[in-house]
């Protein structure tokens, strides 16, 4: 069966991407920030607000690949993805941590 999950995002390196070899695979590692506009305030200007999303791309090659170079803090990319994220959620202090994480399907720079 097919999935109907099909989430699309875009947004923008928060860090350079890592790697990590296992046997016979790999996965690259990154975090990215989405952002959008939020409530329209009197002024006629929009709030942001910034989403903060981890994401694990996994490969065919336990040598790394060649996309890693160009996975770099500030580059702009776009994820497609056929899973939920996993959230999870951290509290400390007076403030709430909400982390989702995306398995990602392919990526566009």
């Amino acid at each position: 069966m097919n999935s109907i999950v099909s989430i699309t995002l875009s947004g923008n390196l928060t860090k350079d991407a890592t790697f990590k070899a296992y046997e016979d695979k790999g996965v690259i590692n990154f975090s990215f920030a989405v952002n959008e506009l939020g409530k329209r305030q009197d002024d006629g200007t929009y709030t942001k607000k910034t989403t903060y999303c981890n994401a694990a791309l996994w490969i065919s090659s336990n040598e790394g690949s060649p996309l890693l170079d160009s996975l770099k803090k500030g580059k702009s990319i776009t994820i497609f993805t056929d899973r939920m994220p996993e959230i999870d959620v951290k509290v400390g202090g007076d403030k709430t941590f909400v982390n989702r994480n995306y398995t990602v399907k392919e990526i566009a720079l």
